[in-house]
């Protein structure tokens, strides 16, 4: 009988990496472009079948930040391709583009979360939306409280959101003093 944890039932291989390597060979992101105004990724697309001859379902091409646009193909060969050439212009459209690699922009890059707090046992004189805040400004900036502080159905938790950095360093526990 197969447990959890079995090597059996473990993957060969990481998925992540799976995926990861097929992107960073059929992606491509936009760097500099000139190009009439309103310009958009269905025109960036055309112009990019139009240049390597592709067929409609080979090339995807999506706005992207922090470059303008994300061009995907369905094959590696047309990706390395168009990298080799780095560009393509077209119906007064020139695009040029640079391999996507995943960690490009990853560089000082601060993740936020967003998380549901539940705050029980605060006391009635304490059910303010200022104290709230007072309470899990440590390590959360308040979103919104989601119970009705001022007409509350029942008086046990204070349900609301909130972003922090890290969710583990949220203290379990908390003394009020108001």
């Amino acid at each position: 009988m197969l447990q959890v944890g079995d090597a059996a039932i473990r993957p060969e291989e990481d998925c992540i990496d799976v995926d990861l390597h097929a992107w960073e060979n059929t992606v491509l992101v936009s760097w500099a472009m000139r190009a009439p105004q309103g310009t958009g990724a269905a025109d960036v697309a055309a112009v990019l079948r139009e240049e390597f001859r592709l067929h409609h379902d080979e090339v995807t091409v999506t706005n992207h930040h922090p470059e303008a646009f994300l061009i995907r193909f369905k094959h590696s060969r047309h990706c390395a391709e168009a990298a080799k050439k780095g560009h393509a212009n077209r119906q007064g459209v020139e695009i040029h583009f640079i391999k996507w690699r995943s960690l490009r922009h990853a560089g000082g890059a601060l993740l936020m979360y967003r998380v549901r707090l539940c705050l029980d046992g605060v006391s009635g004189h304490a059910w303010t939306e200022d104290i709230v805040e007072k309470i899990i400004s440590r390590r959360c900036e308040l979103e919104q409280v989601e119970t009705n502080i001022m007409l509350p159905a029942e008086t046990k938790t204070i349900d609301l959101w909130a972003w922090t950095a890290d969710p583990s360093a949220i203290s379990k526990q908390r003394p009020l003093f108001v």
